[in-house]
């Protein structure tokens, strides 16, 4: 709409070296890699369950607002009025309606404040602050118009309040989620790489149900066989954090150019690389934590070691 290029226009009035570095550096809270990494934290450090559930939401999220892109197909700002609209730090691709990176932050803030909701007095002010924050920096940058960012924030705020009443429903049958979830994301994958779809939708797709589908697994195989304990002090969870980071660095930069080779294989290439990526955080690190002893003990094992003393 005209209205939103030339609010855009107005907002970049204001674009100097110094604004444009600091909105492109605040821009990231709500890049996937920040919003996931803080997702893994809960889940390693603070609650397995939480953050199995700050995980699914997110990625079912992401995954509609990806759809929705495909679907109406509107050009970015920079693209549809660049006699008004500059884009500020480098072309991003893709489509404009809905915003990711809202969707991104929108999601992890509100399932902050329903999931913590002792600590509701801080996560709300910081959430909304945070949101909007990142809706105006899409703005100024030049990568989103008020309807996308505005749109992006109440989709990922239906989706949370929805699955958040689902979780409920299962209680702590919550890993049964994945019984619908493996499938559809197995068969989300084979009708991606058929369906004739652009290629950045079918790579955000592809990821998607990757590291989807390497979570419920992870998750379920941890929850029935191994029972990784979230819970551990101070240096046990720098400890956890370091390696858990290292290793999921080393299979997200370590595949990135992987089986370029092979077009066949480079179609499946976001969704190994997401699902190697989805099984070292829900599986693979929590085993390694595990054996390492990197978790409190729990009154259970306190009592055992008691009585064999």
């Amino acid at each position: 709409m005209e209205w939103e290029a030339e609010l855009i226009f107005g907002l970049q009035r204001m674009s100097n070296g110094f604004t444009d570095a600091v909105f492109s550096i605040l821009t990231y809270l709500g890049d996937e890699l920040c919003v996931v990494a803080v997702m893994a934290f809960v889940y390693w450090c603070v609650s397995k369950k939480i953050g199995f559930r700050f995980l699914n939401v997110y990625f079912l999220s992401s995954a509609i607002n990806v759809i929705i892109k495909a679907v109406v197909c509107r050009p970015r700002p920079y693209n549809a009025y660049p006699d008004k609209v500059t884009s500020i730090g480098g072309d991003t691709g893709g489509y404009s309606f809905p915003s990711g990176h809202t969707n991104n932050i929108a999601t992890l803030s509100t399932l902050a404040c329903l999931s913590f909701k002792d600590k509701l007095k801080v996560f709300l002010p910081v959430g909304i602050g945070v949101t909007l924050l990142v809706m105006f920096t899409r703005l100024f940058l030049g990568q989103h118009y008020f309807t996308d960012v505005v749109v992006s924030a109440a989709l990922a705020c239906g989706m949370v309040f929805l699955f958040n009443w689902l979780y409920g429903f299962l209680g702590d049958r919550e890993e049964r989620i994945g019984y619908v979830g493996v499938p559809v994301a197995v068969i989300s994958t084979i009708l991606i790489c058929l369906l004739p779809v652009d290629g950045e939708t079918r790579k955000h797709i592809l990821e998607i149900t990757g590291v989807m589908a390497s979570v419920y697994i992870g998750y379920y195989v941890d929850k029935k066989y191994i029972g990784f304990n979230e819970r551990a002090d101070l240096k046990q969870n720098i400890l956890k954090c370091l390696i858990g980071v290292s290793g999921a660095a080393a299979i997200y930069f370590g595949l990135r150019f992987a089986f370029i080779w092979d077009d066949t294989v480079y179609l499946l290439y976001g969704f190994l690389r997401f699902f190697f990526l989805g099984a070292w955080m829900s599986l693979f690190a929590p085993m390694i934590f595990k054996k390492l002893g990197l978790e409190r003990e729990t009154d259970e094992k306190i009592e055992e070691r008691t009585q064999n003393d």
